[in-house]
């Protein structure tokens, strides 16, 4: 995971191999294989 300028919430899982965009917030879990991005972050790839 890529943790430069991303931030979540507490209690928020963060799965195995999640690419996280700069800048992003994490507020809910994000699945396993997948790439997020946005404030708040979103889904946008799942592989």
């Amino acid at each position: 995971m890529d943790r430069y300028q991303q931030c979540g919430a507490a209690g928020v899982t963060i799965g195995k191999h999640v690419a996280i965009g700069a800048g992003s917030v994490v507020t809910t879990d994000l699945p396993d294989n997948s790439v997020a991005v946005g404030s708040p972050a979103r889904v946008i790839q799942q592989f």
